[in-house]
């Protein structure tokens, strides 16, 4: 048999072995990068983590802003789409501007011609550009832990091991960088330090969909906190 070893929030959390069979992944959030949505092609940005500002009471503002940059075939923007936490309203309007325009992009496809030849065709397409920011609870707040009380993690990441990285006799650990919300659910998941092979740290980011935390808490209310996780994949 063949164990991912998971060691989730190193900072927070005692390591553990989850078994991972080799099947194939469900198509997960952190999993959404490349798919068709509304015949347009998604691409995701890294996502970007800020530390939160206080309020005048001392209080970090936490919380998420999401933009969807709708490009046309040229890769010009051409509509603009913002959600954003109430909380930080004005830290996500200092972000600055966004890029007015990004490198074209293709879709291609084998036609055959009456010949009986198979040719290429690719022509450019609209697509979408999301960008996420996490404004989550700053360190030197968290120091002091009669105000804080970091994540607790209840439930475990649940990574596949890529069968063809088993069968390539792939290994490494991907350390998995993520921002636990209020809701306790892991968002903005990306590799902070790679394992050394894209596939296993495409497999670890998917893995942590499934894991589930107790919020941190300021001042007994909950907080977005920044986590990151060990995710070892190592072959028996």
């Amino acid at each position: 048999m063949t164990f991912p070893r998971i060691f989730p929030a190193a900072l927070l959390l005692a390591a553990f072995s989850v078994h991972a069979a080799p099947k194939a992944a469900k198509k997960t959030p952190a999993a959404a990068a490349g798919r068709q949505d509304a015949g347009e092609t998604v691409r995701r940005l890294p996502p970007i983590f800020r530390a939160a500002e206080t309020d005048k009471t001392g209080f970090p503002q936490t919380g998420r802003a999401i933009w969807r940059l709708h490009a046309d075939a040229n890769g010009k923007i051409v509509r603009r789409e913002q959600k954003t936490d109430r909380a930080v309203a004005k830290q996500a309007a200092a972000i600055g501007d966004l890029p007015q325009e990004f490198p074209p992009r293709e879709r291609c496809v084998v036609r055959q011609s009456q010949s009986g030849a198979s040719e290429t065709v690719c022509r450019n397409v609209p697509f979408t550009v999301v960008q996420e920011v996490y404004f989550v609870m700053p360190k030197n707040l968290a120091i002091d832990k009669t105000q804080f009380a970091g994540v607790v993690q209840t439930v475990p990441p649940r990574p596949v091991y890529p069968p063809l990285s088993m069968e390539n006799g792939e290994e490494g650990t991907s350390v998995v960088r993520t921002a636990v919300a209020p809701d306790g659910r892991a968002y903005g998941a990306h590799t902070e330090k790679s394992s050394g092979h894209p596939r296993l740290d495409r497999f670890a980011v998917k893995g942590m969909d499934a894991a589930r935390f107790q919020p941190a808490r300021y001042r007994g209310k909950p907080v977005w906190q920044a986590v990151s996780s060990k995710i070892e994949f190592k072959l028996d």
